[in-house]
């Protein structure tokens, strides 16, 4: 089983939020040789948006700090894996994913990102908290979760 994770849920992993105990539930649960892919798509995203947190004043300025020493404690202990993103791939898929489903259910291009991203890693199972995401996960043939 190969399992993608969106930034949805690596933030309430790494940030205690109403999500934080099921998202730390899982990894555990996903633990095993492969860890969760982390792509350099992944990693754009998950530090934009806690930079966005800071921003808007839900998070301290040095959360991001903290939460970086996490992630790489997630790379050493083999949970977070470096996945490349062969990008000609992703893009194609991206564009196979909207002409797809877009059209029925609305999705956002940064939905479409994720889930042709989970897509290309080979991923079985997509962990999500976003109900969008969820959705076009689902009609493109994953399992989601949680």
């Amino acid at each position: 089983m190969s399992v993608y994770a969106d930034t949805s849920f690596v933030l309430s992993w790494f940030i205690p939020d109403a999500n934080h105990s099921r998202a730390v539930s899982l990894v555990a649960a996903c633990k095993g040789p492969a860890g969760l892919p982390w792509t350099p798509w992944n990693g754009v995203e998950f530090n934009n948006s806690l930079r966005a947190l800071v921003a808007r004043g839900l998070l301290s300025p040095t959360v991001p700090l903290q939460v970086g020493r996490q992630l790489r404690s997630a790379f050493t202990a083999g949970d977070l894996v470096a996945a490349p993103l062969p990008v000609y791939r992703w893009w194609a898929q991206a564009e196979e994913l909207s002409r797809t489903h877009t059209a029925r259910l609305g999705v956002r291009t940064l939905d479409l990102l994720h889930v042709a991203a989970a897509l290309v890693q080979g991923a079985d199972q997509f962990l999500t908290f976003d109900q969008r995401q969820r959705g076009l996960a689902e009609a493109a043939g994953l399992r989601v979760g949680p």
